[in-house]
């Protein structure tokens, strides 16, 4: 952006176009104090000499490049950052991270408070997202709607949120059976459980022991055999009917 007149006061502007015959205008909302920007021009800015102003330029340009040096140094930090709560220098950072993953903009009081409720584990509403300081870990998230799709017959490929493919990882496979289509795959919900070789447990119950955050429970998929019966929970794995050394899917979230 090119602002060739920044360097130029209002009264040499002004009088240049006076005496070079240039018509210009004045803004009338410029004159009245509606406006927060205005009541500083007539009660502070007016009141300034030339020299105090001077002055005041000269300070904002060592702030100006005193905060660019700070933005650098947030910048390189934010790069390498595990995301620990602890290693937070100062709200300026969580501002800069959440910018990054949100594209909104958090005020001081804003980022202050949050840096407080962040010392202990707790998930808070920001809105379109959810942020979880968990074993003092921050995790983001954007807020999605419940899944629900339903598969008549094994279609690899992509789907909202997941895809099944044709191979995989041993955690991430499973031997589907025509007598399990239609097949459900849906965001996990309370009370849901697993018959694992180990014995059924309630799948929330995994979450809490594998210590996966909430943030990232709330969007966790489990899919659903025609009997309404969990058969599989991605990263978790199959239930002991549908294990199989040669599985004929892979499901990946």
């Amino acid at each position: 952006i090119c602002r060739p007149l920044l360097g130029l006061s209002k009264k040499e502007c002004m009088q240049y176009c006076l005496d070079h015959g240039i018509p210009f205008g004045i803004d009338e909302s410029n004159l009245k104090d509606d406006y927060t920007r205005n009541q500083i021009r007539h009660s502070l800015v007016d009141t300034l000499s030339e020299n105090q102003k001077e002055e005041w330029l000269h300070t904002i340009e060592k702030e100006n490049r005193e905060w660019n040096k700070k933005r650098e140094q947030i910048s390189l930090f934010l790069d390498t950052w595990d995301q620990s709560v602890d290693s937070l220098p100062d709200w300026l950072f969580l501002e800069e991270w959440l910018f990054r993953c949100t594209q909104k903009r958090f005020s001081k009081r804003e980022c202050m408070d949050l840096m407080k409720q962040l010392q202990s584990d707790t998930l808070i509403d920001l809105g379109d997202y959810d942020l979880e300081s968990y074993h003092k870990k921050l995790y983001l998230q954007k807020k999605k709607n419940p899944v629900f799709i339903q598969l008549t017959s094994l279609k690899y490929g992509q789907y909202e949120g997941f895809s099944i493919e044709k191979t995989g990882r041993k955690i991430e496979g499973i031997t589907l059976y025509p007598e399990d289509f239609p097949l459900t795959i849906r965001s996990v919900q309370a009370g849901d459980k697993i018959e694992m070789v180990w014995g059924t447990k309630k799948i929330h119950r995994i979450f809490i022991d594998r210590k996966i955050p909430r943030i990232l429970r709330k969007n966790w998929l489990v899919v659903e055999n025609s009997k309404k019966r969990i058969i599989f929970v991605p990263k978790i794995g199959c239930d002991v009917q549908h294990f199989s050394v040669k599985p004929n899917a892979f499901m990946i979230q």
